[in-house]
């Protein structure tokens, strides 16, 4: 789909969000939607490739939204097309704007996410989703 929309016009500004279920490294990212940490390889990729705005956040004390046991996910993922890299772009998104939502009353034990509940457990009312938000900034013009 993303690939019809830049073949009519390769400057398009796209933001793609959501939760992929893979890591920006993985695979699946790089080679199938191929998404890329270098602004300057999707910019000047002959093909439509798309920047992952989340590989900043990856490295940092808490480098996920999404945490398994121990171990901390990058699952939610903001990605753009060169179009919304462009100075003239109408759709400008602000790569140094780029969090993930996390107050404490999200947080539950250990610091991951408040989950709401779970079939096999006890539901918690005031809890919210397994997943942080993320968030940035967009600004049209």
């Amino acid at each position: 789909m993303l690939a019809t929309l830049l073949d009519e016009d390769v400057d398009l500004p796209v933001l793609t969000m959501g939760d992929f279920n893979d890591e920006p490294y993985d695979r699946a990212m790089q080679e199938y939607l191929l998404g890329s940490n270098d602004p300057a390889r999707v910019r000047n990729a002959r093909t439509p490739r798309v920047l992952n705005l989340m590989w900043s956040m990856l490295g940092t004390d808490e480098p996920g939204t999404f945490r398994f046991g121990s171990t901390w996910n990058m699952l939610d993922q903001f990605l753009v097309t060169k179009g919304a890299l462009r100075q003239a772009s109408t759709l400008k998104v602000d790569r140094s704007s780029v969090s993930i939502f996390r107050p404490s009353v999200m947080r539950g034990s250990g610091g991951a996410p408040r989950r709401f509940g779970r079939p096999a457990k006890q539901l918690d009312t005031d809890g919210y989703s397994d997943h942080f938000p993320i968030t940035v900034e967009l600004r049209v013009s």
